[in-house]
């Protein structure tokens, strides 16, 4: 049998990957985009901003919020005039904005207490999901729907 061995991460980003190479390029390339349009942005609005695509002279970015996309449609001109006197920039000549809000995080998947069990059923309606389990010849479906009919909302 053939000695087989799984190679690095590094090992395909050193090999000439040319598709990885070129994602590797684009990042860097936005990276040092976004250090060079920030002298130019609104210190204000800087945070709100990143660079995300430059094509065909076009730079794109995405921004916070409608509000920040406003300010810098209004300020378009000036940008590029500032962009025209930089060397490394001068070869854009249209700014377009893409809102992306931020996202709210995520509520943790697993907590510490346990989940308390929202579903309830009426009595009535347990009956009805219990003599339909027992019609059930499947024993895993069988106890699944037992469990259910289970849920019975309680006197109050």
């Amino acid at each position: 049998m053939d000695d087989f061995h799984f190679k690095k991460a590094k090992e395909f980003i050193d090999h000439d990957s040319r598709d990885l190479q070129a994602v590797f390029e684009k990042v860097n390339l936005l990276g040092d985009l976004n250090q060079k349009i920030e002298a130019h942005l609104d210190p204000a609005l800087v945070k709100y901003c990143q660079a995300s695509n430059l094509t065909n002279g076009k730079l794109t970015l995405i921004v916070a919020n409608g509000s920040v996309a406003t300010q810098i449609r209004y300020q378009t001109n000036d940008i590029l005039r500032k962009f025209r006197g930089d060397p490394a920039l001068k070869h854009i000549t249209a700014i377009e904005c893409k809102v992306r809000p931020e996202q709210p995080p995520l509520p943790p998947r697993l907590s510490d207490k346990p989940v308390k069990n929202t579903l309830t059923l009426s009595p009535a309606t347990a009956e009805a999901i219990k003599s339909i389990a027992d019609s059930i010849t499947d024993p895993g479906l069988r106890e699944v729907m037992t469990r259910i009919a289970s849920h019975v909302k309680e006197k109050e």
